[in-house]
């Protein structure tokens, strides 16, 4: 080569050539005479004398040595003999006499001839092939015609960036083992023209710097390398088949998509959209269950709708009058002879037979149906206080009768009926029942109790409500027919007949009236044939009208043979004159006990003038309440007095007899059979059986809260998949596997815990109010069906299994949309599966939260905490900083952090033969491995947070009203 050629090779690069990647496309040595070409392997083939007068094409890989003066590399025949004289006369680019490719022989020696074989070959000349690389010897050409003219040889240029220098990047002996990356193009590599890298032009350092790979300028939808040797990622909607050794790259194939940097494409679900050339998947058949579902909603919404106006048509004139006079007097009232006839049946008073037939088969073990109760020097002291509530309080309940109990506020009335109830423990004294001392508890399935506010499903229909207590709390030896019938005895008895399939309603928003609810709370204590039943002020925030009609229901109960113990604070006059037995308390103590129609007698012995045609109750009231000044012009009317004249007391001849009499019946039904115990209530899958039918039916009940939760759910996973969108589901980029990383664009570790944190946020925002009105909204009526024996954790089991369809369809209205917007690489069940664990965390850590709240701030407290335990996901701050902190157990115990993993496993993990996806998990703290404890401790959390509001619902003390 002329110096001054050589010279200019040299100074166009500005490397000495033994620190200069080798470039097939530049020639090192000029004049070349003969015909030239590069083949596909990188060498430089030159058509030469082999073996005396014959030529035969020699292929050398090594270009830096001296191709004329040497007579290593490769040689091929040529199927036509020519001279060397003709050899030199021929064109570079002469193709009229091609190699033979099938066989390829070494040089012997000096006038030796050739032989078959590789022996001596270094690895340089075992990749010639021999084949024209058509574009190689094109641009080679090019160049050795520039540098022939002294002008910069362009086309052997190693890079498009002018005046800079190619790195080798693949090492010979790692390219001969490992090839070309997958997932990358090595189009023009070779052993022979070794991946290079090359400084980016401007434009393409600023892609990279935006994580974007080179795009070509001429060709749409494919990668530019920055010199003709610099591999380049495959494109998405293509992918780089390992087998074809990075030499070509492959549109992807139907039914598949290819994200970047693909190997082989990724198969679609099946019924997913995948056309060829697909970069993601787009899911049908979840789309299609999303749209059916929603479809089925709004038919069966407007479908029940209809129906419903259906039934709310007006009633004819004749039900409207018959509904008017039952709601009046409260009971059915079957002729006036039957009021004034004293010795007609009670049933027929009451208005069905039937439901003093079912009490008596309900209490037939029993000797009677009523409970007597007894008590004697009964004191009650909370702890931590110095006063008793109740103090030194003696004496006895007959069966069968309606025992009031009044004293003004503060006076211990509803602490004592829930002594004698067993929901309280007293201090000391003692209570029977039965004339059997001790243990009250034990009859608690056979007493019933009606709280002062009427404690109802306001989702449930009267006899709804009726029958689910019934259901629960009769002998379980009674069939269905048995407990429909003795439903609708009570309802009967009760005069709920004309509003049964009335829905109850909440107190702010009242379907049936007062009295009607107040009805309803009694008729839940009926429905499970109580032999007592304790009823906390029955009568209060209702009408005159109302409450007379309550108290003749309560005294035409106690003609059954029920024990009524109720409480009130002032009755009315007729009120007054239905009862049997009174109890007058104040401050804690007895004032007085015996018949209600000896109390004047008595308290006018104490020198109480009682006025002519006055209430005797609105006297006592205010007697016993130290107000009694009008009715006694001297002496001590105080409460103190009151309670020492009743302690030192001769019973009058009239009371004595009426205690006598009491005591004669409480022997008689002393005794209740244990079997009669034992066969009350349902066994407890049974009640499990019923919890769950109540609880979807109150779901039911409450559809529009439903409804509004799915499009919450919509709307959340279409923004934030809207959010993500742009990405076009690629929310990873990391930095390429050796020996590659040198061409990574900008990484991206963050948007795939990202997502995951923004998906934990939003289901929390969702689903927490929802999961506080799992347990919050009845759990005044729960701890009143706790009290009376039903089982808590069957309850409990049936209102958490009620909710898991809800939590399926709000996942499912959650998922579809994020997946179908921002088409990550993860299949849908795997996302929908995590999804729905943690709706199953959030709904369980609101029910928790809503044990030890109040009942207003449960929704904010529980979105509040679930807004925390999104947040402690890991994405932000990173889990590896976390670790540094000491605080990994901190962050472990939110489930955002494993449902964050799980995501971040799931998106990273296809992409790892493409990056360093081990580097991208210790930076970031996560785990790619932990898939299925992701799972297993997710659904752990979820189960603990139950567990947590179980022990609430059975120890919690909740700061609720």
């Amino acid at each position: 080569m002329p110096d001054h050629i050589q010279a200019l090779g040299r100074r166009t690069w500005s490397l000495a050539d033994e620190n200069q990647p080798q470039d097939p496309l530049l020639p090192q040595q000029l004049p070349i005479a003969g015909p030239t070409f590069i083949d596909t392997g990188g060498c430089m083939c030159q058509l030469q004398a082999g073996a005396g007068p014959e030529l035969a094409w020699r292929c050398i890989g090594n270009q830096t040595e001296a191709v004329v003066q040497d007579t290593s590399g490769k040689w091929f025949k040529t199927a036509y003999s020519k001279t060397e004289i003709d050899r030199l006369t021929r064109p570079l680019d002469d193709n009229s006499t091609p190699p033979m490719t099938d066989t390829f022989h070494r040089h012997a020696g000096d006038g030796e001839e050739l032989v078959p074989g590789d022996e001596g070959l270094d690895v340089w000349d075992m990749a010639c092939t021999a084949e024209n690389h058509t574009t190689f010897s094109t641009s080679w050409y090019r160049a050795a015609a520039q540098m022939e003219r002294g002008e910069r040889p362009v086309d052997a240029a190693p890079c498009w960036r002018p005046d800079t220098i190619p790195v080798q990047i693949q090492s010979v002996t790692d390219w001969l083992e490992y090839g070309c990356t997958p997932g990358f193009l090595c189009k023009n590599n070779t052993v022979n023209s070794l991946p290079q890298f090359c400084p980016p032009i401007t434009q393409c350092q600023i892609s990279r710097l935006f994580g974007v790979a080179c795009v070509s300028p001429f060709v749409e939808g494919e990668n530019f390398g920055m010199g003709p040797f610099e591999p380049v990622v495959c494109p998405a909607g293509k992918y780089c088949p390992p087998e074809l050794k990075g030499k070509e790259m492959l549109v992807c194939p139907a039914g598949t998509y290819c994200q970047p940097g693909s190997a082989a494409p990724t198969p679609c679900s099946v019924g997913s959209k995948c056309p060829a050339g697909s970069t993601f998947e787009l899911f049908l058949i979840p789309a299609g269950l999303l749209l059916a579902v929603d479809l089925l909603i709004v038919i069966l919404v407007v479908a029940f709708g209809f129906r419903g106006r259906r039934r709310s048509q007006p009633k004819s004139r004749e039900e409207i009058r018959r509904s008017a006079d039952s709601s009046v007097y409260g009971m059915a009232i079957d002729s006036k002879e039957d009021q004034m006839d004293d010795d007609v049946p009670l049933g027929r008073e009451i208005g069905s037979r039937a439901f003093i037939e079912s009490m008596r088969r309900a209490t037939a073990a029993a000797t009677h149906v009523g409970l007597g109760f007894g008590y004697t020097h009964l004191t009650y002291k909370p702890s931590g206080t110095d006063r008793p509530i109740l103090q030194d309080i003696s004496g006895s309940i007959s069966r069968g009768s309606l025992t009031v109990v009044m004293g003004g506020s503060g006076a211990g009335k509803s602490t004592f009926i829930n002594v004698l109830m067993g929901k309280i423990e007293h201090t000391s004294g003692s209570v029977s029942v039965n004339d059997a001392p001790g243990q009250v508890g034990r009859y608690k399935k056979l007493v019933g109790y009606v709280p002062q506010d009427d404690v109802v499903s306001s989702e449930l229909t009267v006899r709804e409500n009726i029958l689910h207590s019934a259901r629960i709390r009769l002998p379980r030896s009674w069939t269905k027919h048995d407990v429909h019938a003795h439903v609708d005895a009570v309802i009967e008895c009760l005069e709920l007949s004309h509003v049964r399939d009335n829905i109850v309603g909440t107190i702010g928003k009242p379907i049936i009236s007062g009295g009607q609810r107040k009805r309803v709370s009694i008729g839940m204590e009926l429905a499970a044939a109580p032999m007592a039943i304790f009823l906390d002020e029955p009568t209060s925030g209702l009408d005159a009208t109302g409450a007379s009609s309550i108290m003749r229901t309560l005294h035409a109960l106690s003609g059954l043979g029920i024990t009524v113990i109720a409480t009130i604070h002032q009755p009315r006059r007729e009120i007054f004159a239905m009862i049997d037995d009174l109890i007058l308390l104040a401050s804690g103590q007895l004032l007085y006990q015996g018949p209600g129609a000896s109390a004047k007698a008595f308290f006018e012995a104490q020198g109480f003038r009682f006025p002519r045609h006055a209430n005797d109750g609105d006297i006592l009231t205010d007697i016993i309440t130290g107000n009694g000044r009008p009715y006694k012009s001297t002496g001590d009317i105080s409460q103190h007095s009151l309670v020492g004249r009743w302690t030192g007391h001769s019973s009058p001849p009239s009371i004595t007899l009426a205690s006598t009499s009491r005591r004669s019946t409480r022997k008689k039904s002393a005794g209740i059979p244990r079997s009669l115990l034992r066969k009350r209530h349902a066994p407890f899958f049974r009640q499990l059986q019923h919890n769950l039918t109540r609880a979807f039916l109150q779901q039911y009940r409450t559809k529009a809260t439903l409804l509004y939760e799915l499009g919450l759910a919509t709307l959340a996973g279409f923004l934030l998949g809207l959010a993500e969108s742009p990405k076009k589901g690629v929310l990873f980029t990391g930095l390429y596997n050796g020996p590659y990383e040198v061409l990574s664009v900008s990484s991206d570790f963050k948007s795939a815990p990202e997502m995951a944190l923004l998906a934990a946020i939003a289901i929390g925002l969702v689903s927490a109010a929802p999961g506080v009105k799992v347990f919050s909204e009845e759990l005044l009526l729960h701890r009143r069906e706790a009290g009376a024996g039903h089982s808590r954790l069957a309850y409990f089991l049936a209102k958490s299994f009620a909710v898991a369809p809800r939590m399926a369809m709000a996942c499912l209205h959650f998922t579809t949309p994020l997946l179908l917007m921002a088409v990550p690489v993860i299949p849908y069940s795997s996302a929908f599966l995590v999804n729905l664990l943690y709706f199953y965390c959030i709904y369980g850590l609101a029910s928790g939260v809503s044990m030890v709240v109040r009942r207003e701030d449960a929704p904010l407290f529980a979105t509040m905490f679930a807004l925390v335990v999104g947040i402690l996901s890991g994405a932000a701050p990173p889990m590896s900083s976390v670790v540094e902190w000491k605080l990994e157990w901190l962050w472990r115990a939110s489930p955002g952090v494993w449902l964050a993993e799980y995501y971040f496993g799931q998106l990273v993990s296809p992409f790892s033969e493409l990056y360093n996806a081990k580097l991208a998990s210790d930076l970031v703290g996560f785990h790619l491995d932990w898939r299925w404890r992701n799972l297993g401790v997710l659904a752990a959390i979820g189960t603990a947070y139950r567990v947590f509001a179980f022990a609430g619902l059975l120890f919690g003390k909740r700061l609720r009203t």
